[in-house]
Protein backbone atom coordinates (compact mmCIF):
# COMPACT_ATOMS: atom_id res chain seq x y z
CA UNK A 1 0.00 0.00 0.00
CA UNK A 2 1.14 3.54 -0.79
CA UNK A 3 0.90 5.13 2.50
CA UNK A 4 2.05 8.54 0.79
CA UNK A 5 -1.91 9.19 -0.40
CA UNK A 6 -3.85 7.51 1.83
CA UNK A 7 -1.81 8.80 4.81
CA UNK A 8 -0.74 12.41 3.43
CA UNK A 9 -2.72 13.13 0.85
CA UNK A 10 -5.99 14.30 0.00
CA UNK A 11 -7.99 11.74 2.06
CA UNK A 12 -7.05 12.71 5.36
CA UNK A 13 -6.86 16.38 4.78
CA UNK A 14 -10.86 16.51 3.42
CA UNK A 15 -11.91 13.84 6.43
CA UNK A 16 -9.96 16.06 8.79
CA UNK A 17 -11.18 19.67 7.30
CA UNK A 18 -15.44 17.91 7.20
CA UNK A 19 -14.57 16.53 10.83
CA UNK A 20 -13.47 20.36 11.83
CA UNK A 21 -16.31 21.62 10.38
CA UNK A 22 -19.27 19.77 11.79
CA UNK A 23 -17.07 20.19 15.11
CA UNK A 24 -17.39 23.69 14.83
CA UNK A 25 -20.52 23.82 13.76
CA UNK A 26 -21.40 21.83 17.43
CA UNK A 27 -19.44 24.29 19.64
CA UNK A 28 -20.06 27.42 18.31
CA UNK A 29 -23.78 26.96 19.50
CA UNK A 30 -22.12 26.83 22.90
CA UNK A 31 -19.75 29.36 21.92
CA UNK A 32 -17.25 27.15 22.68
CA UNK A 33 -13.85 27.03 20.60
CA UNK A 34 -12.09 23.56 20.14
CA UNK A 35 -9.44 24.10 22.57
CA UNK A 36 -12.12 25.16 24.90
CA UNK A 37 -13.59 22.42 24.69
CA UNK A 38 -10.84 19.99 24.63
CA UNK A 39 -9.80 21.28 28.19
CA UNK A 40 -13.21 20.47 29.67
CA UNK A 41 -12.92 16.99 28.30
CA UNK A 42 -9.02 16.79 29.74
CA UNK A 43 -10.77 18.57 33.19
CA UNK A 44 -13.68 16.02 33.28
CA UNK A 45 -11.78 12.90 32.95
CA UNK A 46 -10.00 13.74 36.14
CA UNK A 47 -11.90 13.73 39.28
CA UNK A 48 -9.92 15.81 41.80
CA UNK A 49 -8.49 18.27 39.46
CA UNK A 50 -5.51 18.35 37.29
CA UNK A 51 -2.49 20.91 36.96
CA UNK A 52 -1.60 23.67 34.65
CA UNK A 53 1.27 21.21 32.97
CA UNK A 54 -0.76 18.71 32.92
CA UNK A 55 -3.37 20.03 30.37
CA UNK A 56 -0.98 21.71 28.74
CA UNK A 57 0.90 18.26 27.84
CA UNK A 58 -2.50 16.72 26.81
CA UNK A 59 -3.50 19.57 24.81
CA UNK A 60 0.23 19.82 23.84
CA UNK A 61 0.52 23.58 24.28
CA UNK A 62 2.27 26.19 26.81
CA UNK A 63 1.24 26.26 29.38
CA UNK A 64 0.46 29.94 29.43
CA UNK A 65 -1.43 29.06 26.71
CA UNK A 66 -3.49 26.88 29.45
CA UNK A 67 -3.89 29.71 31.94
CA UNK A 68 -5.46 32.40 29.44
CA UNK A 69 -7.76 29.35 28.46
CA UNK A 70 -8.66 28.61 32.53
CA UNK A 71 -9.39 32.43 32.48
CA UNK A 72 -11.51 32.72 29.91
CA UNK A 73 -13.27 29.23 31.52
CA UNK A 74 -13.24 30.41 34.71
CA UNK A 75 -15.01 33.72 33.62
CA UNK A 76 -17.63 31.51 32.44
CA UNK A 77 -18.12 29.37 35.48
CA UNK A 78 -17.14 26.37 33.56
CA UNK A 79 -14.14 25.26 35.57
CA UNK A 80 -12.45 26.46 38.83
CA UNK A 81 -9.21 26.89 40.56
CA UNK A 82 -8.81 24.84 43.62
CA UNK A 83 -5.35 24.12 45.79
CA UNK A 84 -3.59 21.24 45.74
CA UNK A 85 -3.66 18.82 48.50
CA UNK A 86 -0.09 17.84 47.58
CA UNK A 87 1.53 21.16 47.14
CA UNK A 88 0.56 24.26 48.80
CA UNK A 89 1.78 26.95 46.14
CA UNK A 90 0.08 24.60 43.43
CA UNK A 91 -3.28 25.09 41.87
CA UNK A 92 -5.47 22.60 40.20
CA UNK A 93 -7.98 23.25 37.61
CA UNK A 94 -11.59 21.30 37.90
CA UNK A 95 -14.77 21.58 35.97
CA UNK A 96 -17.54 23.47 37.98
CA UNK A 97 -21.02 21.95 38.34
CA UNK A 98 -21.78 24.37 35.51
CA UNK A 99 -18.82 22.90 33.54
CA UNK A 100 -20.01 19.29 33.88
CA UNK A 101 -23.71 19.85 32.80
CA UNK A 102 -22.04 22.13 29.47
CA UNK A 103 -19.70 19.09 28.50
CA UNK A 104 -22.31 16.58 29.30
CA UNK A 105 -24.90 18.34 27.04
CA UNK A 106 -22.03 19.14 24.05
CA UNK A 107 -21.00 15.67 24.19
CA UNK A 108 -24.18 14.18 23.47
CA UNK A 109 -25.05 17.05 20.72
CA UNK A 110 -21.23 16.36 19.42
CA UNK A 111 -21.89 12.57 19.39
CA UNK A 112 -25.58 13.37 17.74
CA UNK A 113 -23.42 14.71 14.56
CA UNK A 114 -20.97 12.78 14.33
CA UNK A 115 -22.86 9.80 14.32
CA UNK A 116 -24.27 10.53 11.36
CA UNK A 117 -20.77 11.10 9.49
CA UNK A 118 -20.12 7.68 10.56
CA UNK A 119 -23.24 5.90 9.46
CA UNK A 120 -21.93 2.23 7.78
CA UNK A 121 -18.85 2.28 9.74
CA UNK A 122 -18.64 -0.39 12.03
CA UNK A 123 -18.11 -0.01 15.36
CA UNK A 124 -15.12 -2.68 15.10
CA UNK A 125 -13.90 0.27 12.64
CA UNK A 126 -14.64 2.86 14.74
CA UNK A 127 -12.31 1.24 17.19
CA UNK A 128 -9.55 0.69 14.77
CA UNK A 129 -8.99 3.98 14.10
CA UNK A 130 -9.02 5.48 17.21
CA UNK A 131 -6.35 3.05 17.75
CA UNK A 132 -4.30 4.40 14.97
CA UNK A 133 -4.84 7.52 16.48
CA UNK A 134 -3.37 6.82 19.71
CA UNK A 135 -0.40 4.80 17.74
CA UNK A 136 0.36 7.97 16.10
CA UNK A 137 0.53 10.50 19.05
CA UNK A 138 2.22 7.67 20.73
CA UNK A 139 4.62 7.82 17.81
CA UNK A 140 5.29 11.51 17.77
CA UNK A 141 7.55 11.97 20.63
CA UNK A 142 10.58 9.54 19.63
CA UNK A 143 10.15 10.56 15.97
CA UNK A 144 10.65 14.51 17.86
CA UNK A 145 13.16 13.95 20.32
CA UNK A 146 15.25 12.37 17.39
CA UNK A 147 15.05 15.72 15.98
Amino acid sequence: MDLSNDIAGILPTKAQRLLREHIHAVLSQYELTPMEWSMLVVLAEARNGVQHAYVAEQLHVKAPFVTALAQLLLKRDLIRSVPSQFDARGKLLALTPAGKKVRKIVQTALNRRLKQLLVGVSDQDIASYHKVLITIIGNDGPIRNQR
